[in-house]
């Protein structure tokens, strides 16, 4: 299919590298750091959105001022059916460090039972004592270097020194209604409540941009391609050989000699194999795509679920040093068996629906309640043949009736740690609760506030689109690294697990290419 006349320019000319990084978000700008650390090999590097130099980039509490700006991919869901049919705005950082450049900053790991549960899907080295080497290499934790953690890694990870007010109260009421205290979420467990590692350097962002890109950005053979955006993957006779990408009406040819690896996230990256013949035949043939590889990609999207429980206080507002949400726990709401099903955030303004960053002046604080292992299931479709259309995004949250059940019991849960001398004391009224603790008054409240947490992940899935080393199945030289491999949520906030991602794909081609120079010797 004819690209030019969309971007009013023909293909101008070819590059040669090694290896192609599409999307320099959390995971790519790891693999495309780490390959080319190799002086041997050219690798290059390609972002749609623009540099990360910005102080909005590097001061945590404007990360809200990102959204719906030309750093955000400003997507949109379909009508959600579980939540009265709205509309659900998607942010996605479209810039250099993609998310990580935008999000709360919160580093957690997930579960052990979400990597062990991993390996039992038939994917093995993604247990949780397989990946451990890698989470704490890939850390500078201000705990310093034990079991658990890692003192020279690249993402400096620091604990809160000085929690807001909020933060403080709502711990201390979560432990007065009976919850244990946890001093370290990516410890031994992840029960109970406490205070959020952050991806900080002192009052400064960390992102994979800081962290990997700018100590690479020197090397000669790392080309960073900003404000380009990748077309399609060149697939010849079941190879990938290199990708179509667009910068300002220019379509250029980047060839690959060893592999291409997409990183766009788990939006971007169902979109781009689509467009490049990789999908769900059917679908790929009604927009006049040419099928490469029939493979259920875009399907079993998934994203936390959750709502927002919101008071006045009579507490101050954040700094620009704050990364807002300081505090939270991971509790049990349904299942004792298992590890924790919910997780709360707080955040020490009102972010609420019909905010303004007059909120976060003081006088109100959020409580976040969310379901961790979602059961229920999305999609990511093409609306178009074009790359530039955005993608059509169905999440259908809390379309599964244990989710619907589990956020009713974790409303219940905040509600009560609400109740509790410490954080009633700060209390000034309710700003926006549900009507009532019955469950059709709470999952009214959902239904009208509710939200997926921006915490998207599958879509292209081991096991179903890449095997176990993140290779496309059926079509040679082509990856996926990013949350779209996943093959469900983890129990936390995947930031980190992203990373982990990205690692684990940089070593997997390492690995990779060893053996083949192996077989040529």
């Amino acid at each position: 299919m004819a690209r030019s006349s969309e971007f009013g320019s023909a293909v101008t000319h070819e590059e040669e590298y090694d290896y192609i990084v599409l999307g320099a978000g959390t995971a790519g700008t790891v693999v495309a750091s780490r390959l080319s650390e190799d002086p041997g090999v050219r690798v290059a590097l390609v972002e749609a959105g623009g540099p990360h130099t910005d102080p909005i980039y590097s001061t945590p509490a404007l990360w809200p001022l990102q959204q719906v700006t030309g750093s955000d991919w400003n997507y949109d869901t379909e009508p959600e059916p579980g939540l009265k049919d709205r509309r659900l705005g998607l942010s996605r950082g479209k810039v250099l460090g993609g998310s990580s450049s935008m999000n709360g900053m919160i580093f957690l790991r997930g579960a052990r039972e979400d990597y062990d549960s991993w390996r039992s899907l038939g994917l093995p080295g993604w247990g949780y004592d397989d990946v451990l080497p890698t989470l704490r290499a890939m850390e500078s934790s201000s705990r310093g270097e034990d079991a658990l953690h890692g003192a020279d890694g690249p993402i400096a990870v620091a604990e809160t020194s000085r929690p807001h007010p909020v933060a403080s109260a709502w711990v201390d009421a979560a432990v007065a209604a009976g919850h244990p205290r946890n001093d370290d979420f990516n410890g031994a467990s992840q029960r109970g409540a406490g205070y959020f590692p952050l991806s900080l350097a002192g009052a400064r962002r960390v992102s994979s941009a800081t962290a990997y890109l700018d100590p690479a950005r020197n090397r000669a053979n790392l080309d960073v391609l900003t404000h380009t955006q990748a077309l399609r993957v060149v697939i010849e006779h079941g190879r990938a050989v290199g990708a179509e990408v667009e910068h300002l009406g220019v379509v250029r040819t980047l060839r690959a000699r060893r592999e291409v690896v997409v990183s766009g996230g788990a939006y971007n990256s169902p979109q781009l194999l689509m467009l490049s013949g990789i999908g769900h035949g059917d679908h790929l043939r009604s927009l006049g795509i040419e099928v490469v590889a029939d493979l259920p990609v875009g399907d079993d999207l998934q994203d936390h679920s959750g709502v927002g429980l919101y008071w006045y206080s009579n507490t101050p507002g954040v700094d620009e040093g704050s990364a807002l949400g300081e505090a939270g726990g991971f509790f049990t709401a349904l299942d004792e068996s298992g590890p924790p099903d919910t997780e709360t955030m707080v955040y020490p303004f009102y972010n609420g629906p019909g905010n303004t960053w007059a909120d976060r002046l003081g006088g109100s604080f959020s409580v976040i309640a969310q379901v961790l292992r979602p059961r229920s299931r999305g999609t990511v479709r093409l609306r178009s043949p074009y790359p530039t259309a955005h993608p059509l995004i169905r999440h259908d949250h809390f379309a599964d009736p244990h989710d619907r059940a589990l956020i009713i019991a974790a409303v219940r849960l905040n509600l009560e740690i609400a109740r509790q001398a410490p954080l009633r004391e700060i209390i000034a009224g309710e700003r926006l609760l549900p009507a009532s603790e019955s469950d059709d008054d709470i999952l009214d409240h959902v239904r009208t506030y509710g939200h997926g947490i921006w915490h998207p992940m599958s879509g292209c899935a081991m096991g179903a689109v890449v095997d176990e080393r993140l290779r496309v199945l059926g079509v040679e030289g082509l990856r996926v690294a990013d949350a779209s491999v996943a093959p469900t949520e983890v129990g936390a906030n995947p930031n980190a697990t992203v990373f982990l991602i990205g690692e684990r794909a940089a070593q997997f081609i390492l690995e990779d290419a060893e053996v083949v120079a192996g077989s040529r010797a």
